[in-house]
């Protein structure tokens, strides 16, 4: 029986002045879960710290150079074929404007609309927690 293998990932959770978060959608071209949406990241490299995989990942994803970011939560989460470890960040600051630098599709979602996407199924527990960790208002989110 072979060992599951196991990925670690750093992910940003950038909100807006109006208090929306913003998700990429996985290109069709992706080796896993295409087409679901998600918090901007991707897998750490080889003794690379979450913090500095999520600045070399936002950078790379969306063109932006991270400010200011803080652990919000890690989370585990086995697929079928792997287990991962999210490393969930608040990124309260950041430098240029979010854009698509490898094609993928981007939304601005309020807090409350972020259930209707069909997010990455490590992504989901999170989506119930975050006004209570980023400290929005959830009566307008």
């Amino acid at each position: 029986m072979s060992e599951r293998r196991h990925i670690d990932v750093a992910a940003g959770i950038l909100v807006d002045q109006d208090q929306r978060i913003l998700i990429g959608e996985r290109p069709a071209t992706a080796k896993h879960s295409p087409h679901f949406w998600e918090f901007p990241g991707g897998k750490l490299e080889p003794s690379e710290s979450p913090t500095a995989a999520l600045q070399r990942e936002l950078d790379e994803e969306l063109g932006i150079t991270v400010g200011a970011a803080t652990l919000l939560t890690t989370r585990h989460h086995a697929y079928p074929e792997r287990d991962v470890t999210v490393y969930f960040f608040k990124v309260s600051a950041w430098q240029g404007s979010p854009r698509s630098a490898e094609g993928q599709r981007l939304a601005w979602v309020a807090l409350n609309e972020l259930s209707t996407y069909r997010l990455l199924p490590a992504d989901i527990p999170l989506v119930g927690e975050l006004a209570r960790l980023l400290g929005l208002d959830s009566g307008n989110a």
